[in-house]
């Protein structure tokens, strides 16, 4: 069996031939020390804690954009009119598109409630109730990038299971329309220009805008994972610790290598610690992939990512 490794340089192994230290190299998965950034989440929390919108703004300004304020902090009505303006009818229709398939997906996730009397004990009920929790915040990365995907996949999850008020926050950096039109019709109720440490606190701890809510999801960089870790000794839930982005592709002789270059690239290009490896029993494949790779890289937007 050969393996592609992506990880700074293409690597076409040959398991059985393998040394351990190849085999080692392959098995083991990124690993994240969240020790030095908990404690710079632990201080910011705090801070927001305390003085609530006052260090979201402190936050905001130091990390994001220095001339922001705090009128900008919650998008309006008119944010969201605005960006249906700035892009065209067919990534709307995309993106419309999207959220269909995700609503289909989750529907059939729901669990099957059931209910009966128990005839052995008069009066008394069994059964299986699903009760939805009361709020749930979103926290999408979009410092770099905007990722409407991202902010759907996890508002139409929350709105599938019933929740009825889904909060969503990301950075000023990330305010692309293509976001808050994905927000939309996935059905945010709330949408905030505060990401990272600060996003995660504030749905937490809350403040005087933005109000906590009672389980917060989404991936982010090392340090808004090191925020969801720390806000869970304050009672609120999280989903997940999100590590850096994996993909490990099983193809046989049917798949394409253009195919499976570009799913790699699409994983690496998340961040510098992303890894992807194809997995594939045709050395033809796995060599072509490879070359595949080679040929898509310079044309990719976050070739240097990805690389």
């Amino acid at each position: 069996m050969e393996y592609i490794i992506m990880n700074n340089l293409i690597t076409v192994v040959e398991w059985k031939q393998a040394t351990s230290e190849q085999k080692e190299k392959i098995l083991k998965r990124s690993q994240l020390d969240l020790e030095p950034a908990r404690a710079v989440a632990r201080d910011w929390i705090s801070k927001i804690a305390q003085r609530g919108d006052e260090a979201l703004l402190e936050y905001i300004r130091q990390f994001d954009d220095p001339a922001f304020t705090l009128d900008r902090l919650r998008v309006t009505k008119d944010d969201i009119a605005a960006a249906y303006a700035q892009v065209s009818a067919n990534t709307v229709a995309m993106i419309h598109k999207q959220i269909e398939i995700s609503k289909e997906f989750h529907a059939r996730q729901l669990p099957t409630q059931w209910q009966e009397t128990a005839e052995f004990v008069q009066g008394v009920t069994t059964g299986w109730k699903i009760t939805p929790i009361a709020s749930a915040g979103l926290t999408v990365p979009a410092g770099q990038v905007p990722l409407p995907t991202v902010m759907q996949i996890l508002a139409v999850a929350a709105k599938t299971a019933g929740v009825p008020r889904v909060v969503a926050c990301f950075p000023p950096r990330g305010n692309f329309p293509e976001m808050l039109i994905a927000a939309d019709i996935a059905g945010v109720d709330e949408i905030y220009r505060v990401g990272g440490i600060a996003g995660v606190a504030a749905m937490s701890v809350g403040t005087e805008t933005i109000k906590p809510v009672l389980k917060i999801v989404g991936p982010g960089s090392v340090y808004t994972q090191a925020a969801k870790m720390e806000v869970t000794m304050r009672g609120t839930v999280i989903d997940m610790l999100s590590g850096p982005s994996e993909a490990l592709i099983i193809a046989d002789d049917t798949a394409k290598p253009e195919y499976c270059a570009a799913d790699m690239l699409a994983r690496c290009e998340h961040d510098q610690n992303a890894c992807a490896v194809l997995a594939t029993t045709n050395r033809q494949l796995a060599e072509a992939t490879a070359a595949e790779i080679a040929k898509q890289l310079p044309q990719r937007g976050r070739k240097e990512v990805a690389a």
